[in-house]
């Protein structure tokens, strides 16, 4: 049996990965960018391609056909993040 269920891959890695990141937690400081960046690796490990580095293009959220929030520039972002951290 499998102890997992049936539950879909997708959701399978992603408990994994935060199982990882679990371990990881007492070794992170909060207030370093490389140890944020590390913990978004091992959280999106196999379920993007870019995971652990800042994003490079624009992202929004929609409902329907409407967007109702639209995140700042991808060029903004390592600056807010250490605004963010300090």
């Amino acid at each position: 049996m499998n102890p997992l269920g049936d539950a879909p891959p997708r959701e399978i890695l992603e408990v994994r990965n935060a199982l990882a990141a679990y371990d990881r937690f007492p070794s992170w400081r909060p207030e370093m960018e490389a140890d944020l960046l590390d913990a978004h690796c091992i959280l999106i490990a196999g379920l993007i391609d870019e995971a652990g580095v800042y994003r490079r293009g624009g992202v929004g959220v929609m409902a329907d056909d409407e967007v109702i929030h639209l995140a700042p520039p991808a060029a903004r972002v390592p600056g807010l993040t250490a605004e963010l951290l300090r």
